[in-house]
């Protein structure tokens, strides 16, 4: 009898994985700890330093859309994105002044946007037709263990090494790690093995006759017509703002409000925990119930981080929040490619794609900075927090009571079958 292999898109499911768990923790969410010693070294606010994540989203913003419309080999891209962000990481360890901190980000971001989400999401939607939100789970969870892992190594080489060193070990890591996946492992879609993506026989069996089966789903420009197409955009935009602006600045609060840099160190790693199991359970809970449960959850958990977040000078409520901010930021990823298939189908895949996922682009560009600016007029992060509570809740209720309406005047009725059908 002859044993069955694995299906390889489950390989490209470790690969999306690897390249969530190195560059994307790295380059995005490990920096917070960089905050502090930079700005003290090269004499710089933290606003100054905020930046770094404005200008970093600011090109993802700009490229996305081309990214979504690129025929380049994804295997190419993602190396290529690889090799700029690693060497741009060890350059930051050689930086004199802000300007030159600045030019390196701009590059920066041009290799970390053509290497992670945009390019993982796409492979992951060639290779499957079925289970696609927990594919997508399992693969963007890397982050969080990235976060978890890579935060206290970033902590301990600072520490011994100081932030420059820290920097170009980071930067030749990366490389190390992941380009043999992107390299040798990604293949674009399964018909370059000549296979076929998961469930797609299944999904095929409806066509009769030899015929094509249809692919549903919707334009872009068709979206773009849709009243509750922007309100999800707008959701999850002010989820990514306040994701962000708490990821980026979490460290350097803990320890503003008395609690040692370790102990700063451990509710990032205890959070990025909880985000590794959010995005796998978030992609699970897509698959069974549908793309907006997903929004609905992630809001909640946000919205509760704040609350106890506000209350973290105490220990135990420090750790609520960190737990509860991993969770809710778990959408920031999953989000977009869940949402984009799920709600708008496989139609306009990769250019609806790219603009849904802008929204973290916004996020990181207005979080991160918003937060350094509050801290600068006050002297602490306090005010950063209650707008972002009250943001939260009016996000929340208005998304609520916005789907109840559309869906009472059958104008968008989305389903978990994969689109979303406009009456």
């Amino acid at each position: 009898m002859k044993k069955k292999s694995i299906f390889y898109g489950w390989w490209i499911v470790v690969s999306c994985f690897v390249l969530m768990f190195v560059m994307m923790s790295i380059v995005s969410m490990v920096m917070g700890i960089f905050v502090i010693p930079v700005s003290a070294e090269l004499n710089i606010s933290r606003t100054q330093f905020s930046l770094y994540f404005t200008i970093l989203s600011g090109v993802g913003l700009l490229i996305s859309p081309a990214i979504g419309r690129s025929k380049m080999d994804l295997r190419v891209m993602t190396s290529l994105g690889v090799i700029l962000c690693g060497i741009c990481f060890m350059a930051l360890g050689y930086c004199k002044n802000l300007i030159m901190f600045y030019i390196i980000s701009v590059v920066m971001g041009i290799g970390f946007k053509i290497c992670t989400n945009i390019p993982a999401s796409i492979l992951l939607a060639n290779w499957f037709k079925e289970k696609s939100g927990t594919a997508v789970g399992i693969a963007f969870a890397g982050a969080g263990i990235g976060n978890m892992i890579f935060t206290p190594i970033a902590n301990y080489l600072i520490s011994v090494y100081g932030w420059r060193s820290a920097y170009v070990i980071l930067g030749v890591l990366m490389m190390i790690i992941t380009l043999p996946f992107t390299m040798f492992i990604i293949k674009n879609k399964p018909s370059d093995l000549g296979i076929v993506a998961y469930g797609e026989r299944q999904h095929s069996r409806s066509a009769k006759d030899g015929g094509k089966e249809e692919v549903q789903g919707y334009t872009l420009s068709e979206l773009m017509k849709t009243p509750f197409f922007w309100i999800i955009m707008f959701c999850m935009i002010v989820v990514n703002i306040v994701s962000c602006g708490i990821n980026s600045h979490l460290p350097s609060y803990m320890q503003d409000i008395g609690h040692s840099a370790t102990f700063a160190a451990f509710i990032v790693s205890s959070g990025s925990l909880m985000l590794t199991f959010g995005k796998v359970i978030l992609g699970f809970m897509s698959d069974k119930l549908g793309g907006t449960s997903i929004v609905a959850i992630s809001c909640a958990a946000l919205t509760l981080s704040l609350v106890a977040l506000m209350g973290s000078p105490v220990t135990i409520l420090a750790i609520f929040a960190g737990l509860l901010h991993g969770f809710g930021t778990s959408f920031g990823s999953v989000g977009p490619p869940i949402i984009t298939r799920q709600l708008f189908g496989e139609k306009d895949y990769s250019s609806v794609m790219s603009v849904v996922s802008m929204t973290s682009g916004i996020g990181m560009a207005i979080g991160a900075p918003f937060c350094g600016v509050i801290y600068d007029l006050t002297g602490e992060y306090t005010l950063s927090w209650i707008i972002f509570l009250i943001a939260m809740i009016g996000c929340t209720a208005w998304f609520l009571i916005s789907l109840k309406s559309h869906e009472k005047r059958a104008a968008i009725i989305f389903t978990r079958d994969g689109y979303s059908k406009m009456g």
